[in-house]
Parts: C-alpha cells; sequence; structure tokens
C-alpha cells in the first residue's frame, strides 16, 4: 500500500470521526433542556418528558458538562420549588444528577450551589452544606446571577459559625451595596428568611460596609 492510500485512508477515517461526533452533538442539542438557567423560585419547571429527554441527551453525548448540568438543574428546580414541596426521593436525584454533573465539570458554581441548596432542604444541619457552599464561592465569587441565592442560603441556617464562611458571605453583601445595589431587594428578602444568626450577620455585616442602608426606607432590612 502507498503512502497516499494510507493518507487517503487516514483521512477518511478523520472524517467519519468529526462526522459521527457533529451528529452525536446536534442529536443532544435537539434533546437537551430549553434552559439551563439557576433555579429559583421563579424558574419554569420542566415537565418529566423533556428531563428524561435531556438525560437521554446526556447519555448520548456523556463528555458534555454543559448536558450533565441541564439534568441537575432541571431535576433541581422541581425539588426545590415545586407544587408537591420536600420530596426525599426526588431530593435524592437532583443531588446524584449534580454530583454526576460535578464529575463532569468540577468549575461549575451553579451546580455547587444546587447541591449545598438540596442537602439544606434535606436537614440544615448536613456537615456537608459549609463546604459545599465554600467550593460554590471559590468556583463563582462574584457571579451576580448566584448572588441573592447564594447569601439566602447561607444565612437560613446556623453555617455562619464557619469563619471562612462568614467572610465569604460578608462578600456577597458588600458586592451588593457596592457593586450591585439592583439586588437590594434580594439582601431584604434574605434578611426576612434568615435564621437568628443569621439576620444578626447581616445587620453586623450591613453597618460596617453602608450604615445608611439599614436605617432609609424603603430600601432598609425591617
Amino acid at each position: 500500500m502507498t503512502h497516499l492510500w494510507k493518507f487517503r485512508i487516514l483521512a477518511f477515517v478523520i472524517c467519519l470521526a468529526i462526522g459521527g461526533a457533529s451528529v452525536i452533538n446536534l442529536w443532544a442539542e435537539m434533546l437537551r433542556l430549553p434552559s439551563s438557567a439557576f433555579p429559583d423560585s421563579s424558574a419554569t419547571i420542566p415537565p418529566p418528558s423533556q428531563i428524561d429527554l435531556a438525560r437521554q441527551a446526556a447519555r448520548i453525548a456523556p463528555n458534555r458538562s454543559d448536558l450533565q448540568a441541564g439534568v441537575a438543574l432541571g431535576l433541581a428546580a422541581e425539588a426545590l420549588h415545586g407544587v408537591a414541596g420536600y420530596r426525599p426521593d426526588l431530593n435524592q436525584a437532583a443531588q446524584d444528577a449534580a454530583r454526576q454533573a460535578l464529575a463532569a465539570g468540577p468549575l461549575d458554581s451553579r451546580i455547587w450551589l444546587v447541591l449545598a441548596r438540596l442537602q439544606a432542604q434535606r436537614g440544615l444541619h448536613d456537615p456537608r452544606i459549609v463546604e459545599t457552599l465554600k467550593l460554590s464561592y471559590f468556583t463563582g465569587p462574584s457571579l451576580e446571577d448566584l448572588i441573592p441565592a447564594r447569601l439566602a442560603t447561607v444565612v437560613s441556617s446556623d453555617e455562619l459559625s464557619d469563619p471562612d464562611l462568614r467572610e465569604l458571605a460578608r462578600g456577597d453583601v458588600r458586592l451588593i451595596l457596592t457593586r450591585h445595589p439592583e439586588l437590594k431587594p434580594a439582601l431584604v428578602a434574605a434578611y426576612r428568611t434568615a435564621a437568628p444568626g443569621g439576620k444578626q450577620f447581616l445587620e453586623q455585616s450591613i453597618q460596617n460596609i453602608d450604615p445608611k442602608f439599614e436605617a432609609s426606607p424603603p430600601g432598609g432590612l425591617r
């Protein structure tokens, strides 16, 4: 076999591989969830049929961490904000999907935060919550879309006893008061749902960063 034929065969194999990968990714794109936004209280909860299709997409293209993340976010939306309230089976399924997504893409701050919120939903005293929240901060310290949910999660429990987490959460308060004033309503909302220790933390942090905020309605905490 001449070198020319060897080159032609190699080029043909490469073209087949590239074409196959393109077809797989196109198919996966058609099956994925239409939205991969962080699941807050206003999120649209995808129906089970869409979740099943998203799972198929993740199986078709297992190297796509974004598809794994889409499944985790979809399941988390139903687990955290579904009309049925807390369901242990759904919470566990969403946690499993989040861990699978993190195995494929460990730098996705959204998924670390989703996992922390799912752990908190199961039990506020879960010792893993602190480390999970820290990883959400470390992988996305200033992501504007995550600040409201992350801060609300931190102050809703007693996890602020951890000094490192306190400083990270104080950074969220500082970002809201100095760089993202449009998020001040989220700060008020976090205060209203916070545990007693979380309320005290927010009051002290605001007093140190922007003492005028607390005393000036309608932007104040009370």
